[in-house]
């Protein structure tokens, strides 16, 4: 009998950060100074040491090995891993409205002036007079001159001179595994070897991939509340609970050497000798199923809702409403 563990931890690259310390070579235009990129999208590296994290992975694992009689081999191992500081994917944006407007109601976007009713979805949605059109004069600002109205919401943003701020994707994601693999394995004898493997695990995070490069991979691009990205923790789109996989390989017992038809011509044995079947059998679970929003009212600034969560404000006897982002809202 064999008894293995291991512990691992593994650094990545950071992603922000000042890449360049010494600076670059400024690009002609820098006069403008703080006016830099101002009616358009602001992109740049996330300077702060508190965001220029590391990421690593923790790995452990304990497993034991026996080997029986007629060549059979069993073995149980447990693997875990964690994943810290590793990048979320789509959290590139900087530019959005606080936690407070997830309190606000909808409000009736049809009303001529929604924002008499006070301060709500639609009232934050409608257009206001636009207090850049005489400071910003590029016709492809879709803040500038060319625009004499803007969402109202434009002007409570952090950054309203832009239109969006963008850095590299924040280092705030973790994920968590655990596993156990369960192997029984009859070595190659007398023309027959078989492999069975059962894995049990579950996968949790909060981002799935990196970014949004590989989003063909089946992930989520959306971060559905910028204020809250701790929420999106839940099982991985990859998780796959049970695997079971059985593969064999088997010498059929016809020609020279072997059980039957062993004095066969040598013409006959190219024919008929020395062949083998071989097979391999999988049965898994599925990814976890994801669900999206098809009603409702996106809260702006805010991504996609990808399901309905109850949310309950004021009156425990309110009726729910789909409203705000997907969710069910009392009111």
């Amino acid at each position: 009998m064999v008894v293995r563990g291991g512990y691992g931890i593994y650094y990545g690259q950071s992603r922000s950060g000042v890449p360049f310390p010494n600076g670059l070579i400024q690009p002609a235009g820098n006069s403008l100074g703080l006016l830099n990129d101002v009616g358009f999208g602001a992109n740049g590296p996330l300077r702060t040491p508190g965001a220029n994290q590391t990421p690593y992975e923790q790995s452990w694992s304990f497993g034991i090995e026996r080997e029986l009689p007629s060549h059979i081999l069993i073995n149980a191992e447990y693997i875990g891993k964690k994943g810290t500081h590793l990048p979320f994917d789509n959290s590139v944006e900087r530019n959005f409205l606080g936690p407070w407007v997830e309190s606000l109601p909808i409000g009736d976007p049809n009303a001529a002036q929604p924002c008499q009713a006070g301060l709500s979805i639609a009232c934050l949605n409608s257009p206001v007079t636009n207090p850049f059109a005489g400071l910003i004069n590029d016709p492809n600002s879709t803040i500038g001159s060319s625009f004499p109205q803007i969402p109202y919401y434009q002007l409570l943003l952090p950054y309203p001179q832009f239109t969006h701020v963008s850095t590299e994707p924040q280092l705030i994601a973790n994920s968590i595994y655990h596993g156990l693999q369960l192997l029984a394995e009859k070595k190659y004898s007398n023309g027959l070897q078989l492999l069975a493997t059962f894995t049990w695990s579950k996968s949790i995070d909060d981002s799935s991939q990196a970014d949004t490069n590989v989003s063909w991979l089946g992930s989520f691009d959306s971060l559905q509340d910028p204020n809250k990205p701790w929420l999106e923790r839940s099982l991985s789109t990859f998780d796959i609970p049970y695997v079971i996989q059985f593969s064999y390989s088997y010498d059929l017992p016809f020609g020279h050497g072997r059980a039957f038809l062993g004095n066969m011509p040598r013409w006959a044995d190219l024919i008929i000798g020395g062949w083998k079947t071989s097979g391999i059998w999988r049965i898994d679970d599925g990814r976890p199923l994801a669900f999206t929003v098809g009603d409702g009212t996106l809260l702006p600034t805010y991504g996609w809702d990808r399901y309905a969560a109850a949310q309950y404000r004021g009156d425990a006897q309110a009726q729910p409403r789909l409203g705000l982002g997907g969710q069910l809202l009392c009111g």
